[in-house]
């Protein structure tokens, strides 16, 4: 018996211009089970502290989530026919991804027989340098694509509305403004379903680079819902998301592509340092928290969870 499924042309969505939606993003990637062992736990990172066999999964699942949430082709399969037909047209794009990564220092190679699509950038500079490196690549590419992102490499997308959303958000707030969301680990087995990961840090931290005091809230109703934006004390997300306008806007900054670490670290101010100093952030406040969300694999961050101590009255 013939099981097979013919797929069907995917046709032309009648709500989009002619041209496809076109997306890039860029993604810094590190493994090393020698470099890094002397560093205090403190200063270690999941390039550092997991084992082969996590890092090759986590980078697989990361990977792939991006073109299954925004990757063509999609369809659904048609029983009675035996055919398939395009699914989710006015969402899918063409996508892109590079993966920033040094040579003999990465985990690309042994990503499984059918590897997700990615291009492959070979970096010359130090290890914790290498998010930096992904704004050459923004920068050298510039000019194909609708939306350019950033994103480290251990970050899972679930939301396929995730570009509408943005969209949605610079109509409501402007180009000045970027809409991040909010890093959430699974909670399985632990204290909580659920863990949100970036909750405030001492407003002195970001105060040298944002001004939180300046449009704090944006309100709007979606769906029924009200849905508050807050300008966050902590602005890192591990990634962000811009549209082409807002791209060439910041690239015009003399600083684009600076060095400077002075947030946090290397790998955060790579994240969120010239994020934070181009453009006014803002995240879903935590009372719709997952209005926009991504999941940070692993459960590095939940499992620090401790239920308090019972306190002694006697």
């Amino acid at each position: 018996m013939d099981d097979s499924v013919t797929q069907e042309r995917r046709p032309h969505c009648a709500d989009r211009s002619f041209s496809i939606m076109r997306i890039l993003i860029v993604i810094p990637h590190y493994f090393s089970e020698r470099d890094f062992g002397e560093l205090p736990g403190s200063e270690r990172y999941g390039s550092s502290t997991e084992n082969r066999t996590v890092r090759v999964k986590t980078l697989n699942a990361s990977l792939w989530s991006i073109h299954q949430s925004f990757g063509q082709p999609q369809c659904v399969i048609q029983i009675d026919s035996r055919r398939t037909r395009a699914a989710n047209d006015c969402l899918t794009a063409a996508v892109d991804v590079v993966v920033c990564c040094l040579a003999g220092r990465h985990l690309l190679d042994q990503l499984p027989a059918v590897p997700p699509k990615h291009h492959r950038e070979l970096c010359d500079c130090e290890p914790r340098q290498l998010g930096f490196e992904c704004y050459r690549v923004l920068h050298e590419r510039f000019g194909n694509y609708d939306w350019y992102g950033y994103m480290e490499d251990d970050l899972l997308h679930h939301d396929p509305w995730l570009f509408a959303k943005l969209e949605w958000f610079q109509q409501l707030a402007g180009t000045g403004a970027v809409l991040l969301p909010n890093r959430f680990e699974r909670g399985i087995g632990h204290l909580t379903t659920k863990a949100y990961l970036d909750g405030d840090i001492p407003q002195r931290t970001t105060r040298p680079f944002q001004d939180i005091a300046n449009r704090p809230v944006i309100e709007a109703r979606v769906l029924g819902q009200l849905i508050r934006l807050n300008r966050p004390l902590n602005p890192h997300s591990g990634c962000w998301f811009l549209s082409a306008e807002q791209m060439e806007a910041w690239m015009k900054r003399d600083d684009f592509g600076s060095r400077d670490a002075s947030f946090v670290g290397p790998l955060e101010s790579a994240a969120t340092l010239g994020l934070m100093k181009t453009f006014h952030i803002y995240k879903p406040s935590i009372a719709t928290a997952s209005f926009l969300e991504i999941e940070h694999s692993g459960s590095n961050f939940v499992s620090q969870l401790r239920r308090p101590e019972p306190v002694n009255r006697t």
